[in-house]
C-alpha cells in the first residue's frame, strides 16, 4: 500500500510537472503564433514596398530610355548643325579669297560686304543655336546620370528588400515547422 501510495504520489508529481510543461508550451505556442502573424504582416509590407520599388524602377527605366532617345536626337541635330556650320565656314572662306578681285569694283565690294555681314549674323545665330543645343545636351546628360544613380540606388534597395523578404520567408518557414 505504501508502495502504491508512493507511485501515486510520484505520478501526481509527474502529472503536475507535465501540466506545467503543457502550460509553458501553450504560452510558447501563443507567442510563436503572435510572432508568426507579425512576420506575415511584415512580409506583406515588404512585398508591397518591393512592388512599389519595381514600379518606380520601371518608370525610371522608361524615363532613361526617353532621355536617351532625346539625347540621340540632339546629337544628330548637333552633327547636322556642325556640318552646316562647316559648309557656311567654307563658303565664308571662299568669299574672303574672292575679296581681292572685288576690291577693284567699289560697288561690288560694298554689295559683297553687306552679304558677308548678313552671313556673319546668320553664322552667329547658328553658333548660338549650336551653343544652346550643346547646353541642352549637357543638361540631358546630367539628368541621365542622375536618373542612372537613382536607378542604381533603387536596384540596391530592391536587392536588400528582396534579401530581407527571403530571410523573413525562411524565418517564417522555420516557425511553421
Amino acid at each position: 500500500m505504501s508502495r502504491l501510495h508512493n507511485q501515486l504520489s510520484s505520478l501526481q508529481e509527474k502529472n503536475s510537472s507535465l501540466q506545467g510543461q503543457l502550460i509553458k508550451h501553450q504560452v510558447d505556442n501563443k507567442t510563436l503564433q503572435s510572432q508568426n502573424a507579425s512576420l506575415i504582416s511584415q512580409n506583406s509590407t515588404l512585398q508591397k514596398d518591393c512592388n512599389k520599388l519595381e514600379m518606380e524602377k520601371e518608370r525610371l527605366i522608361s524615363n532613361y530610355e526617353d532621355l536617351n532617345s532625346k539625347h540621340d536626337e540632339y546629337l544628330s541635330d548637333h552633327a547636322t548643325l556642325e556640318r552646316l556650320h562647316e559648309q557656311v565656314t567654307k563658303e565664308y572662306e571662299e568669299m574672303i579669297s574672292e575679296h581681292g578681285s572685288l576690291k577693284a569694283n567699289y560697288k561690288s565690294l560694298k554689295h559683297a560686304y553687306e552679304e558677308l555681314i548678313d552671313q556673319n549674323a546668320a553664322m552667329s545665330r547658328e553658333h548660338q543655336a549650336i551653343a544652346q543645343l550643346k547646353q541642352i545636351i549637357e543638361e540631358d546628360q546630367k539628368n541621365i546620370r542622375t536618373d542612372n544613380d537613382r536607378l542604381v540606388q533603387l536596384q540596391t534597395e530592391y536587392v536588400k528588400l528582396k534579401e530581407e523578404n527571403v530571410g523573413l520567408q525562411n524565418d517564417n518557414g522555420k516557425l511553421d515547422r
